[in-house]
């Protein structure tokens, strides 16, 4: 084997598997930032008990992982003001931080079927909805909001798929137009009292991903 086959064969190797074709892995949580470049951030009534939930977390239960050592933990905060919670993670970098939103580097996903995550919630019955933002929006508000057909938690994993197909024809369009799949900056999961929830209600998720079957 000549070298550089060897360094090309290693380079694979090495590189992060954020591509693993037919998905594209945005983040399973096991490593920050995650694999697109970026990590999740809470906002709202997500403060201050969300976050990354690992074997060292005080309330850890081998449950709450659905691969891997690490989930990430989403609670509507009794000590809150805000009615409204989300965690939002970018899909690329950011390109430049002086803008409002941040220019973050787009990702098309328009040749992808479904945007793809796991769920289960701590007590079952705990609501969720999915929000998606484009590099075509002026606020941080996101482009639309999409609710599952089945957007309640159970006790049990499970994987909910987003047909990319429907998002701009059944969701709450936020700037009144569709969005642009070629131009991604932002995926996230709504879990405030706004959409149902009560105080206190936790939700985990796991293995966020854009698939094509």
């Amino acid at each position: 084997m000549n070298l550089l086959l060897s360094f090309l064969l290693l380079t694979v190797v090495a590189a992060p598997l954020s591509y693993r074709y037919p998905e594209i892995l945005v983040t399973d949580f096991e490593v920050t930032p995650g694999y697109l470049g970026s990590k999740p951030e809470v906002w709202g009534s997500g403060y201050p008990f969300s976050g990354q939930l690992t074997s060292y977390s005080s309330d850890f239960q081998p449950r709450y992982l659905h691969t891997g050592s690490s989930s990430f933990k989403l609670v509507n905060s009794p000590r809150a003001k805000e009615n409204w919670g989300s965690m939002s993670m970018n899909l690329g970098p950011i390109l430049d931080a002086k803008t409002e939103p941040l220019t973050v580097r787009p990702l098309d996903v328009s040749q992808y079927k479904y945007f793809s995550f796991w769920i289960r919630g701590k007590n079952g019955g705990e609501r969720f909805n999915v929000i998606l933002r484009d590099g075509h929006s002026k606020s941080y508000l996101p482009t639309v909001k999409y609710t599952p057909d089945d957007n309640t938690a159970t006790t049990n994993w499970r994987r909910i798929d987003i047909p990319l197909s429907r998002v701009s024809k059944f969701s709450e369009k936020y700037e009144k137009r569709s969005i642009d799949l070629t131009k991604l900056v932002v995926v996230g999961i709504e879990f405030g009292d706004s959409i149902g929830n009560r105080r206190g209600d936790t939700l985990f998720i796991d293995d966020l991903s854009f698939r094509k079957d």
